[in-house]
């Protein structure tokens, strides 16, 4: 695109008007329609009323997919919809989030697995295990070695 390009801000708006109102942000629809973000954004700014409509049109099927919603739960008495409907909306009494607790395991066994995720043993093939942590570190041709240290650096 040219810089300095004048656009036609009426038509501008209403090419993108047809993609807020299919749920996009600003930037996708700027981007699909190939305006310039920072000219819509500059237009936003001065404009309230621009604002105002930009808001209304991105939020257009969120309303209707409420509205879908309402009718399935009063006309349709749908279950299935009202329990989603709750689990999103309600999540403190309505969660289907599970929460495992596991009584049979120590705070030491689970601390032993943060320190050995793959649950090995000390000794396997042949290598020590160690509950240290390890700093791994690569050297390359004759280059300085790589810090081993937190914070040491090399010159």
């Amino acid at each position: 695109m040219a810089q300095g390009k004048i656009w036609d801000k009426e038509s501008v708006i209403g090419i993108l008007e047809t993609f807020l109102k299919l749920g996009y942000s600003v930037t996708k629809a700027c981007q699909y329609a190939g305006i310039p973000q920072s000219t819509v954004a500059t237009w936003i700014a001065e404009d309230e009323e621009l604002r105002l409509k930009v808001n209304a049109w991105m939020h257009e099927l969120d309303v209707e997919a409420r509205k879908v919603i309402k009718k399935s739960m009063q006309e349709d008495k749908s279950i299935t919809t009202a329990t989603w409907w709750a689990e999103r909306r309600e999540k403190d009494d309505f969660s289907t989030r599970q929460e495992n607790i596991n009584t049979n395991v120590s705070i030491e066994d689970i601390m032993n697995q943060f320190q050995d995720p793959d649950n090995l043993s000390n000794e396997s093939d042949g290598e020590t295990k160690t509950t240290e942590p390890v700093l791994y570190t690569e050297q390359v041709g004759t280059e300085s070695p790589v810090p081993t240290e937190p914070g040491s650096t090399t010159l």
